[in-house]
């Protein structure tokens, strides 16, 4: 038997050894594989997932540049800072009344420096001059402290209002650096329409939410498993104020197409192994078979010679080889302790059969008398001459049969070969 370890374990210890090293190989594969697959499932998701933010930026910055584009347009003009001096009415029916539609404006405001509105006009739409402060009077002018064309979020009860200003100023000034006559401010609902439009061009279903939730959620993420992106985009102006955010949702079909293909290739990869482990379990039978196969030809053939290749393993099938090989032995010693015993008792009944028949025909009388004085064995033609009978003295004392002095005389001298007359003859 070997010393080493591995070679001290039972067939079955070996297996079960065998069996555990493979699962623990599988495991790990399994794991692997898995991991793998995991990492680069989640890079393409994240992928296109910043690709999707960048897009989503993008249309809104485009949605919103028709609003900017009106106000930046009806702001710049000589018009615009005469009506601000002396207001015609028809003029901004014909000119303006018909505009907010063209740029998706819900409403436009012409506003006096000190906030005073002196018109306004929805789609088709013109409205008497209400010459008071509009609703985000207050936020203009914190955003005019910081830049004199920007934007602002504003909610009006439960509306939230987009709205985009601009300085007023004379079309001569083409860098618009002269001071502000006034301020066309051009505005839009965030309303179900506007998410259809959003929706459109980009998939994703959108949602308000308040600046709380806002704060809790990341600018964009998702489950790259599902496909399942979310974007969060604040909704502020040019006054750093940000009153809103806009959560749109989107499922990306590819990702999760990649994913099951992915998973595919993981599942070829799980069945590829499984084969791999099952030839590994056939090659560990056939391992262990083989010794156990070549010790039973070599039975069948006794083979000496075999089983003593065999028993010079250092392992269990060395001992199982050492153990049938000294079992073979045993047998054969037995074989031939049976084959020399049945020989001398041929021999020996051959023997008595031939002592008998010579006893049986012999001319005169053979005794054999123990130690005891026990008559064992009574033979000849001549026993009753002796006064013997065979069937009744054999096994009974010598001298109870002889009986009386002239019996045990004529006996002695029958032993002695004396020749005894017709008269001294015993019945």
């Amino acid at each position: 038997m070997s010393d080493r370890p591995f070679g001290r374990m039972k067939v079955h210890q070996r297996l079960l050894l065998a069996l555990l090293a493979m699962l623990g190989f599988f495991l790990c594969a399994y794991y692997w594989d898995g991991s793998r697959q995991d990492e680069t499932s989640r890079a393409l998701f994240e992928s296109i997932l910043a690709s999707e933010a960048q897009q989503l930026n993008t249309v809104l910055a485009l949605d919103a540049r028709g609003l900017e584009t009106y106000a930046l347009i009806y702001s710049w003009s000589d018009e615009m800072v005469a009506y601000l001096e002396a207001p015609n009415p028809d003029w901004w029916v014909k000119e303006v009344a018909d505009t907010p539609q063209m740029f998706n404006a819900d409403m436009v405001w012409l506003l006096r420096l000190d906030m005073e509105c002196v018109a306004a006009a929805r789609p088709k739409e013109v409205l008497a001059a209400p010459r008071a402060e509009p609703f985000f009077a207050q936020r203009l002018r914190s955003a005019l402290a910081r830049a004199v064309f920007g934007r602002i979020f504003i909610y009006d009860g439960p509306v939230l209002w987009e709205l985009q200003y601009a300085p007023v100023q004379p079309s001569a000034d083409a860098q618009r650096l002269t001071a502000p006559q006034g301020y066309f401010v051009a505005g839009r609902r965030w309303d179900p329409q506007i998410f259809l439009r959003l929706r459109s061009l980009t998939g994703s279903d959108f949602r308000l939410v308040d600046t709380q939730r806002l704060a809790a959620l990341e600018p964009m993420q998702g489950d790259h498993r599902s496909g399942v992106m979310q974007f969060a985009v604040p909704l502020g102006g040019s006054d750093a104020q940000i009153v809103a955010g806009l959560v749109g949702t989107r499922a990306s079909p590819m990702l999760p197409l990649t994913h099951n293909q992915l998973a595919m290739g993981r599942r070829w990869t799980i069945i590829g192994l499984g084969g791999a482990a099952v030839l590994a379990l056939i090659m560990c039978i056939l391992w262990i078979s083989r010794p156990l196969s070549l010790i039973t030809q070599a039975l069948e053939r006794n083979d000496m010679s075999l089983l003593q290749r065999l028993s010079r393993r250092g392992s269990e099938m060395g001992l199982i080889a050492r153990l049938v090989e000294s079992e073979a032995v045993q047998r054969q010693s037995l074989e031939v302790e049976v084959r020399r015993r049945a020989e001398a008792e041929l021999k020996l009944a051959q023997r008595e059969h031939f002592l008998s028949t010579i006893l049986r025909h012999i001319n005169g009388v053979v005794l054999v008398i123990s130690r005891d004085g026990v008559l064992n064995l009574a033979e000849g033609r001549e026993l009753e001459a002796y006064g013997l009978r065979k069937e009744r003295d054999e096994g009974r004392s010598i001298a109870r049969i002889l009986r009386g002095q002239d019996r045990l005389a004529h006996f002695e001298a029958a032993l002695a070969g004396r020749r005894i007359s017709q008269e001294q003859r015993v019945g």
